[in-house]
């Protein structure tokens, strides 16, 4: 099953935030903070939450899905990657 926007759920985004945060993308976890509609933080230089901010709720999930998306097209397992 592909990820869309009517389809992502706050756990999938949850999911998503916690592996952008371990790989050090912190842009990608803070479109994630928008897209569950949470107070973004500011980051030491601001940066981070820049493109975020500028995203309503749903183009941040819409961006959650696609990259969800992205995720399950190079997963070869049956399983659901997240």
């Amino acid at each position: 099953m592909t990820t869309t926007t009517d389809s992502i759920t706050d756990s999938q985004i949850r999911k998503l935030r916690k592996e952008a945060e371990s790989a050090g993308d912190l842009a990608m976890a803070m479109v994630c903070v928008r897209a569950l509609g949470d107070d973004l933080e500011v980051a030491e230089d601001g940066t981070e939450a820049a493109d975020a901010r500028e995203m309503t709720v749903e183009q941040a999930r819409a961006e959650c899905a696609r990259v969800c998306a992205d995720a399950e097209a190079q997963w070869d397992d049956e399983d659901d990657w997240y």
